[in-house]
């Protein structure tokens, strides 16, 4: 999928604004036609973690600017990545393997879960809620990584944001909205 993703936008022979960056390219063409790619969101289980975080991110710019898609199967790619051991977390609860890609997912709830043309239906409040759960057990922050980034350097809302198990508790408020 990611093949076809990238073949699909591939620049014509010198074509100077190609975006250089992989996952650049696909955060683009996921946010231009999210409801191809949302239906086809189980598939990126197959790719790097990476790409699942670009592919939610071009999701999670889709619904700010308020375009619909089917959530059934981003919800489903959602709870596999959450799910998903975390197997090299750096003293910051990092994982090196699936970087920033929870809180891409925490990211996307929050967006979602608020009112507009792309919310995601209550249908699937089961999903969301099981999805939340696991990001509110998330690693990051670890006491280390608080300890380094909040007190004098950081203000506890903006620590708060920057963080997996933060923005799963404002995608919480938000659910409980």
């Amino acid at each position: 999928l990611v093949e076809a993703l990238v073949k699909e936008r591939a620049p014509e022979a010198g074509r100077p604004d190609w975006p250089g960056p992989l996952g650049n390219t696909i955060t683009i063409a996921v946010e231009q036609a999210p409801e191809k790619y949302a239906v086809k969101a189980e598939a990126f289980k197959k790719v790097h973690p990476t790409f699942i975080e670009d592919v939610l991110g071009g999701l999670r710019n889709a619904v700010r600017a308020r375009t619909r898609f089917e959530w059934e199967h981003v919800l489903e790619l959602c709870v596999w990545a959450v799910e998903q051991p975390k197997t090299a977390i750096d003293e910051e609860g990092i994982d090196a393997r699936w970087g920033w890609t929870p809180s891409r997912v925490s990211d996307i709830l929050y967006e979602g879960l608020g009112k507009g043309d792309a919310e995601i239906d209550f249908k699937y409040r089961e999903l969301v809620w099981k999805i939340l759960g696991k990001l509110a057990e998330d690693p990051n922050p670890t006491m280390h990584h608080e300890e380094k980034f909040g007190g004098r350097n950081m203000d506890p809302p903006s620590l708060a944001i920057n963080t997996t198990r933060g923005r799963a508790m404002h995608g919480l408020v938000q659910y409980v909205l």
